[in-house]
């Protein structure tokens, strides 16, 4: 078990990441285009009767929950991240902010995704990238085990 002294990390933003949220938030936008270019084809076509207008809702959906995400707590001003004697902590800007880890937070080999809030917007992910080495990667997730 990791031992529970101070430490805190560098978070910068995840370049994966991004990519990956921009190719999220343009689906539902590309289909709304799909829809609208061509409404005739769309109508008839079997996709209307396979559930494309729930499935477009629910990527509408996700793509506001990641741009709630970005306005309410963007992950670009969350600094730093740390736990000292008191928990863990997150730096944005000048201030520091105490969080407790929600159970639905979850640890992947190359992914973290960290809730501290019943809110979707509430929620840190974490690639090998968004720190300065992928050793300070598995030194977070190492001390991370410990809590979660």
């Amino acid at each position: 078990m990791p031992e529970r002294g101070s430490c805190d990390w560098q978070l910068r933003p995840s370049r994966r990441q991004r990519w990956l949220d921009g190719l999220t938030l343009a689906m539902p936008f590309l289909m709304a285009w799909r829809i609208w270019a061509m409404p005739s084809e769309f109508v008839q076509s079997e996709f209307m009767q396979a559930g494309v207008i729930s499935l477009l809702l629910l990527g509408s959906f996700m793509a506001l929950m990641m741009v709630m995400n970005r306005l309410s707590w963007p992950e670009h001003d969350i600094q730093r991240i740390g736990l000292d004697t008191s928990g863990w902590w997150l730096q944005r800007r000048d201030t520091r902010v105490r969080v407790d880890w929600k159970t639905h937070s979850f640890k992947r080999r190359h992914l973290v995704v960290l809730r501290w809030s019943v809110w979707p917007w509430h929620t840190l992910v974490l690639r090998p990238d968004s720190f300065v080495s992928e050793q300070e990667f598995r030194r977070f997730k190492a001390r991370l085990y410990g809590y979660l």
